[in-house]
């Protein structure tokens, strides 16, 4: 999984934790399967969909594993690998990136990326989705 990362303000970003998860997307758990039979809304009251979380974790300055100071115009990439099941067919990877590195604020930038895994590694079709802004 990569991440660019792209500071287009006029001050000096420090980017001190990245919150990164995999949900399964296809095929659908139980769950999300029995929403979609009942065609009912796909998310929950606080609009959370019902998806299989296959993994998550926060890298932060803390233990050393993410850390990225990004000058204004400046873009770097953030890596991290994950291992996905067999069988699963897609996934949303979404991830967060703070300033702080306390992974109970919310404060900072979401993005999501939908990963066909059907597809080869060489035609892999990936939506980016910008999602949200800083303070979501």
């Amino acid at each position: 999984m990569y991440a660019a990362i792209t500071n287009i303000g006029q001050v000096r970003v420090d980017l001190l934790l990245w919150h990164l998860r995999a949900d399964q997307i296809l095929p659908p758990n139980l769950a999300a399967a029995k929403d979609l039979a009942d065609k009912c809304a796909f998310t929950d009251a606080h609009g959370h969909a019902h998806w299989n979380c296959l993994a998550q974790g926060n890298f932060s300055d803390k233990d050393k594993s993410f850390a990225m100071g990004l000058e204004p115009g400046e873009t770097d990439r953030a890596s991290a690998n994950l291992v996905i099941k067999s069988g699963v067919e897609a996934v949303q990877i979404y991830s967060h990136f703070s300033c702080t590195n306390d992974p109970q604020r919310r404060e900072g930038w979401p993005s999501r990326t939908l990963v066909d895994l059907r597809k080869s590694q060489t035609d892999k079709g990936e939506a980016h989705e910008r999602a949200g802004t800083r303070g979501e």
